[in-house]
């Protein structure tokens, strides 16, 4: 049963055997005054002077309940006294406010379970300050107070304000709480300090403290808190726990120093990618709920900082930050939801790994000249973020270890210009595969050691990675860029990079051009470019440097294709499979803009097929004759059949020599005119001095066959009939040659059957490409 006020007290008179000031309090509290018994509180005084400001608890607690005072203001105000014995009000309702200023209390104060109007304690020192499930319509103030031991406060209930500011308490335990005010701790010197459930209409305030002992600093996991929660130049000595708690304003930890020393539970490994760290935990914001930003601007922090699935309505602010926990997690922020972006710059530096996978963040993520330092693994890991503004980590930014943006939605540019990416003990220094970028991506002037790997990528807008330079790590070739099966909705400029791997274009869906001029491919690894089935408006090859490996550009489909002498490996060795420094197999191409000769041309077809394949042959002549330089097609196709024969066997190798010396493959047609005529000539000129020798058919030319029926000899017609197989003029079976002139007559029958069947596979040839 709740203690009321006393009827035996309500008199007018004071009690018997109260010592002076005991009889002073009784009647300042009448008067509603206050009763100083002296202002120079803890100044050096003998015992006994003492002895002039003690008030026992006893009579205090008599005061309290016995209603004296006007009623509309019953207060007992008591300075600079000594009270002795425990103050205990459990359970007490009573009308009176309590304020002791400047007051020493020798034994514990229990107001448990109490009903007060309000309760102060104002630069008082108390051994014990029990206050748990207190009631009260107005505050409750321990301001720069000393409490020795613990200050309990659970499940109190406060009308207005809750202020212990610049008290010393060895902890404050306040679970439950409810303030209908501000819940102002500043400047708290304190052991851990428990405000777990806590429910403060107003802010919560805790600037300046320095509270914590090594274990859990301040918990407010699963507090309510209406305003903002303020803890700038907070210094905890050990965890900071805001798990599930829900804030109307803003978290403001700028400049505090959290020194987390253990961990809030132990954890379980979950064969996730991520192993799961070791390491202090500094502050636990799992599952927070916040209306405003929370700022850590300029803070300090070792140990993790877990963001799990919170939600901030404003920003998350690191700016100028330190995180330290190098052997784990500094920011663990998976699924979290930020609404107006994420703030990490102007000098932050994290030792340890910042983890935001499939987080969502409604503005950008700006990390802009700030540093990263996790060389075991990924340094940040941002797998799965949505982001509506853009992704900015440029201004020499700097990241040791893996910066992970796999299936990343970035909502504007992805600007990594002049950035320093490394990868540390792993393979990737960028790994952006499957990511989504509404806006260009702009890195010129990066520097990266370790692949850029940007596979999949889908880019509404540029991609330019101009004067970047990508250096290997551990093994040759991984210094390379990686953009198999992108797709860029504009042009990809890579102009005046250096590569010490190669640059994978497979399978690329590239809408305007790619621009590779001043570039350098030094091919570590054996491979310079890889472009199998790359679609481009245009691909533009002027290297500084012929590449240092092998290009390929198999299935390749180009409107245009520029490139000059350097753009192609010069000596490099055959594959082991056969095939040559340069694959053309399948390129194609409608303009070329080069200063290439038709000769160099076929040097460069001639490496790129070592074992013959018709088809860039065919590529080229096409161009050329879409060009209208139809010289050069012929020649392109005269050497693809050269090479087509040498490649066969023996007869087929003799009968393409033929074709070659008699008509250029049909190439060149005034070679046959050429053949014909001479051969006509000089047989007319060796059968012009051919005489018959027969007795009685002495004269010149050659001996009919028949002495009574012949035509009028014609050396002239008797070599055209020979030479024209088929057609009969009726020459070559009127004469009968022998010895020399039957062989030579053998011999321009022959060589007119040969250039016949050269000129007709020639005109199948030329029938074909019509």
């Amino acid at each position: 049963m709740r203690e009321g006020v006393g009827a035996a007290t309500r008199g007018a008179r004071v009690p018997r055997g109260w010592t002076g000031p005991e009889r002073r309090l009784w009647a300042a509290a009448r008067a509603g005054t206050w009763l100083d018994l002296d202002d120079r509180f803890g100044s050096p005084e003998p015992e006994e002077a003492w002895g002039r400001r003690t008030i026992r608890a006893e009579a205090l607690r008599t005061v309290l309940t016995a209603g004296v005072g006007p009623e509309s203001e019953r207060r007992v105000r008591l300075r600079g006294a000594r009270i002795t014995g425990p103050l205990e009000l459990r359970g007490v309702t009573c009308a009176t406010t309590l304020i002791l200023q400047h007051c020493l209390l020798t034994d514990p104060v229990d107001l448990t379970g109490a009903e007060l109007p309000e309760v102060a304690f104002l630069g008082c020192r108390v051994p014990e300050l029990r206050l748990g499930w207190l009631t009260t319509a107005g505050s409750v103030r321990v301001y720069r107070t000393e409490v020795a031991g613990p200050l309990y406060m659970t499940e109190a209930r406060i009308g207005r304000r809750l202020t212990l500011a610049e008290s010393r308490a060895g902890l404050v335990t306040a679970i439950g709480v409810s303030v209908g005010g501000d819940l102002d701790a500043r400047d708290l010197v304190a052991g851990p300090v428990e405000l777990t459930g806590a429910r403060v209409e107003g802010r919560v305030r805790l600037g300046g403290a320095v509270v914590g002992d090594g274990g859990c600093a301040v918990r407010l996991a699963g507090a309510n808190c209406a305003g903002d929660l303020e803890g700038a130049g907070l210094r905890a000595a050990g965890l900071v726990d805001l798990r599930t708690a829900t804030v109307g304003g803003r978290v403001v930890l700028d400049r505090a120093e959290l020194a987390g020393t253990g961990r809030a539970e132990p954890r379980e490994p979950a064969g996730r990618a991520e192993k799961e760290w070791p390491g202090p935990e500094a502050l636990l914001a799992e599952g927070l709920s916040a209306r405003g930003d929370f700022s850590l601007r300029d803070a300090r922090v070792r140990g993790e900082v877990r963001l799990t699935s919170a939600q901030v309505g404003g920003s998350l602010i690191l700016s100028r930050a330190s995180l330290e926990n190098p052997d784990g997690w500094a920011l663990q922020a998976d699924r979290s939801v930020i609404g107006s972006g994420f703030f990490a710059r102007h000098g932050f530096h994290a030792r340890g790994a910042l983890v935001l996978r499939d987080a969502r963040i409604d503005g950008p993520v700006i990390l802009s000249g700030g540093r990263i330092e996790a060389p075991d693994g990924r340094a940040f890991n941002a797998s799965g973020i949505n982001t509506t503004g853009g992704f900015f980590a440029r201004d020499a930014f700097s990241c040791t270890g893996e910066l992970r943006l796999s299936s990343a939605q970035i909502g504007g540019p992805l600007d990594l210009a002049t950035a320093r990416l490394s990868c540390g003990n792993s393979g990737n220094a960028l790994e952006a595969t499957g990511a989504a970028v509404e806006g260009d991506i702009r890195a010129a002037g990066l520097t990266a050691t370790g692949t850029v790997d940007l596979s999949t990528i889908r880019v509404s807008g540029h991609l330019r990675m101009t004067s970047a330079r990508l250096r290997d790590a551990a093994t040759p070739g991984s210094g390379s860029l990686l953009l198999a099966a992108a797709a860029v909705t504009g042009s990809v400029e890579l102009g005046e990079i250096d590569v010490d791997g190669h640059l994978d274009l497979r399978e690329a869906e590239i809408a305007d051009r790619v621009r590779l001029g001043g570039a350098r491919l030094r091919g570590a690894g054996g491979r310079s470019l890889r472009a199998t089935g790359l679609r481009a408006g245009q691909l533009r090859m002027r290297f500084a440097e012929p590449p240092g490996g092998r290009v390929t550009l198999a299935g390749a489909a180009v409107d245009a294709l520029a490139d000059h002498v350097a753009s192609w490996p010069a000596e490099a060795p055959e594959q082991p499979d056969g095939s040559g420094p340069i694959d053309l197999n399948g390129f194609t191409y409608q303009r070329l803009d080069s200063t290439l000769t038709v000769d160099q041309r076929l040097d460069w077809l001639a490496r790129a097929t070592p074992t013959f394949e018709p088809q860039p042959y065919e590529q080229l002549a096409a161009c050329y004759r879409q060009l209208g330089r139809e010289r050069e097609a012929r020649r392109v196709l005269r050497e693809k059949l050269r090479r087509q024969h040498a490649a066969a066997g023996p007869p087929r190798r003799a009968w393409g020599w033929v074709q070659r010396i008699a008509v250029g493959y049909g190439y060149q047609p005034g070679r046959a005119v050429a053949w014909f005529t001479g051969l006509l000539v000089a047989g007319a000129l060796w059968f012009a001095r051919a005489r018959c020798a027969r007795p009685g058919q002495t004269g010149p030319g050659l001996c009919p066959v028949k002495a009574d029926e012949h035509p009028t000899w014609d050396p002239l017609l008797y070599s055209l009939d020979l030479l024209i197989p088929v057609v009969d003029i009726g020459h070559d079976k009127a004469w009968d040659p022998v010895g020399w002139d039957k062989a030579v007559a053998l011999g321009l029958m022959a060589a007119g059957w040969v250039l016949a069947t050269t000129v007709i596979a020639a005109a199948g040839r030329a029938l074909n490409r019509t």
